[in-house]
């Protein structure tokens, strides 16, 4: 049952509390922010439990167990799935037009941020 039930009030009225009423909308954002915190604190004090489950199922006797770990890891610190070959050009040449291109385009957006002041 939604909130609507609970409060015995009009489902239209909430909608208009939750998208036009300034106060209305500013409690909702505070309150969410005040459970989410509390939340955020919990998981922060159990962080470490997690990694040490995690480094320990690394060294699992089961294999999956050990993939699974380390699949968790990868995916935590971003890694898992990415391109990690090396890139970026290796010609100093490219590397300097890449340099002016960036500096040029700059310049263009400057220009035009300029004149819209004017």
């Amino acid at each position: 049952m939604g909130v609507v039930f609970y409060v015995g009030l009009a489902r239209q009225t909430i909608n208009i509390w939750k998208n036009q009423d300034s106060a209305f909308i500013a409690r909702l954002n505070l309150e969410r922010e005040v459970t989410w915190s509390a939340h955020r604190e919990k998981l922060r004090s159990i962080v470490t439990k997690a990694v040490d489950l995690l480094a320990s199922g690394l060294d699992s006797q089961d294999e999956r167990i050990r993939q699974n770990s380390a699949v968790h890891v990868l995916k935590t610190v971003g890694l898992y799935g990415k391109d990690l070959r090396p890139y970026g050009h290796t010609s100093t040449n490219e590397i300097e037009k890449e340099w002016d291109y960036a500096s040029e385009t700059l310049q263009f957006f400057e220009n035009i941020g300029r004149s819209m002041l004017k």
